[in-house]
């Protein structure tokens, strides 16, 4: 059986400006927290055509996203 994630407030907001703002959105939290979850997410909700710098702690971090990303976008 399938858990559909249930987003915070603050996520839920960080998703709403990925569909609907301009600029630049930053997320600061504690390790654990969701950050990585939550730019997968963001990806998805970018409105076609506009560019977006995803930033990774590690290299580690880094290459699991681009991984992660390619089945996203597929």
């Amino acid at each position: 059986m399938e858990s559909k994630r249930v987003w915070s407030t603050y996520q839920q907001a960080g998703i709403r400006d990925a569909q609907e703002g301009s600029g630049h959105t930053v997320f600061v939290a504690r390790a654990g927290s969701g950050k990585s979850t939550l730019q997968e997410e963001l990806v998805c909700h970018v409105p076609q055509g506009s560019k977006v710098l995803v930033c990774a702690f590690n290299t580690e971090i880094k290459e699991a996203f681009k991984e992660r990303e390619e089945r996203i976008l597929a």
